[in-house]
């Protein structure tokens, strides 16, 4: 989080995540954006995350669940998800190639 580019995508991905919410009905609080953001920040950054540890082990992740869904729901609602499905391709591909 501390790279802005890396910073950049999250919270391209963020808004996505919460306009796909949005169209599904899902009421947030006012500060959805901000809140998730600084909860982010405030992770050790030394944690890995589960679908990091899933990929370094070749384990399955949970990638078709989460960002597949939400790719799939954002195409029931005309939404598009540039950083999302690029994300998505990557960590399949990824897969792919272990």
């Amino acid at each position: 989080m501390s790279n802005p580019k890396t910073l950049m995508v999250y919270k391209e991905v963020l808004n996505e995540a919460i306009r796909v919410g949005v169209k599904e009905g899902v009421v947030f609080e006012s500060d959805i954006f901000e809140t998730t953001l600084n909860g982010a920040l405030n992770f050790d950054p030394m944690t890995k995350s589960s679908l990091l540890v899933d990929l370094k082990n070749h384990r399955q992740t949970e990638v078709e669940v989460l960002q597949g869904e939400l790719i799939r729901l954002a195409k029931k609602h005309g939404l598009a998800m540039p950083v999302t499905r690029q994300i998505y391709r990557k960590i399949c591909l990824q897969g792919e190639s272990s």
